[in-house]
């Protein structure tokens, strides 16, 4: 993990250059043209308030860097915003996958490479309840 608290809060602090990687979704309107436009939407939704969204903040920026086009979107929404209802959300971060504009599955917890891995990114279809 981290071998240190020093480690683990410089690895939390989002990078500024990375952050246009990923786009937001602020609108119904947005999160529903992400979808429509791209064979694979990975949605991030997360809180300003969550410790382990901040931890992963960069490492998503970086898959969304390598991986956005115009076939392949990664976009975030704040749960706050209530976009998608708490009620559908166990914790945060929750992945949701779209393909073909069809939802897929849903993945909570920030460890993205086991996640990630797990949901096969180009046919996700498990469920992970890990936090």
């Amino acid at each position: 993990m981290y071998s240190s608290y020093k480690e683990m809060e410089d690895k939390s602090k989002y990078n500024e250059k990375l952050k246009n990687n990923v786009k937001r979704i602020m609108t119904m309107e947005d999160k529903k043209q992400f979808i429509e436009n791209h064979d694979l939407c990975v949605i991030d939704i997360y809180g300003d308030w969550c410790g382990p969204c901040k931890l992963i903040e960069n490492e998503y920026a970086n898959l969304a860097k390598k991986y956005n086009s115009d076939k392949v979107i990664l976009c975030k929404e704040n749960v706050d915003d209530g976009l998608t209802s708490r009620e559908s959300i166990s914790g945060v971060p929750t992945f949701v996958f779209f393909k073909n504009k069809k939802f897929k599955t849903i993945i909570v917890g920030a460890d993205l490479d086991e996640e990630i891995g797990r949901a096969h990114v180009w046919t996700p279809v498990t469920r992970s309840s890990r936090m």
